[in-house]
């Protein structure tokens, strides 16, 4: 760990200083504790940088970094490869080129507005919906459609500026086979959970893909039970303007669990 830490605050240097203009380039925060502060000297709620107009906290940053340089380290071992941040992979791109894009998309891989169309129906109910539809920040949308409701037709799976995908991998765009085998190979998933606690590797159901997965779907949950649009902050991690909203998130606790938070 302390060595995957040493590796972080590295390429934390290199990254923050390269792209941000150094310490001073930080919104100053209030807060002065945690992990983050103790080995950046920064506060956590410090925004480091905008991603698509959203401001980014220090400790959301720092928690990416962490995390990208510990995939990579591992990623580098799986094939007897020291950790090199100057390492070319693929058409000039170096290592630390493909974890600086990892961690920026990371930052920015919430939704920021979630939207229903639903029947109106008891909160508590396992509701039905015509549509969910969850926009992010850089105006890509996901949609889900409820069961009998789906759109009739020949209806794309994804659509893009560059082409549209159908059932069947069904592509419009040209040569997208050959584009397909011309990527490289993704980095080889640790599925192993025990060997994984052995060997301190990021597990491939990490805590970090898991947060996001119940994010989203949750989101979901909450405009479907209020059946109304709501915006996101994925800074806070709370609904805008919305104290209903927030409510379903922070649900008071029973008992003796509501004095643990």
């Amino acid at each position: 760990m302390k060595r995957i830490l040493a590796a972080a605050l590295s390429l934390a240097l290199l990254v923050s200083l390269a792209a941000c203009g150094g310490k001073d380039r930080f919104d100053a925060g209030k807060v002065e504790e945690g992990v983050c502060y103790q080995l950046t000297g920064i506060a956590p709620d410090a925004v480091a940088m905008k991603v698509d107009g959203i401001d980014v906290p220090m400790d959301m940053y720092f928690y990416n970094l962490c995390y990208a340089a510990s995939y990579m380290e591992s990623y580098m071992n799986t094939y007897g490869m020291d950790l090199d941040w100057s390492m070319e992979l693929q058409e000039g791109e170096t290592v630390l080129d493909v974890t600086k894009d990892s961690i920026l998309e990371n930052t920015k891989s919430f939704a920021v507005k979630v939207e229903v169309d639903a029947p109106q129906q008891h909160p508590d109910a396992v509701g039905i919906w015509r549509s969910i539809t969850y926009t992010y920040a850089d105006g890509c949308q996901i949609i889900l459609e409820g069961e009998g409701f789906e759109s009739k037709g020949k209806v794309p799976y994804i659509e893009g500026p560059k082409g549209k995908v159908y059932k069947g991998f069904e592509c419009t765009i040209p040569n997208v086979q050959e584009i397909i085998n011309e990527l490289p190979d993704p980095a080889p998933r640790q599925t192993d959970f025990l060997d994984c606690v052995r060997s301190r590797r990021q597990f491939a159901l990490n805590e970090s893909n898991g947060h996001h997965s119940a994010t989203i779907v949750n989101m979901g949950v909450c405009a479907l039970r209020l059946n109304r649009t709501l915006n996101f902050d994925p800074k806070t991690q709370t609904f805008i303007n919305d104290d209903a909203a927030n409510r379903l998130v922070f649900q008071p606790m029973r008992g003796e669990w509501g004095k643990l938070i």
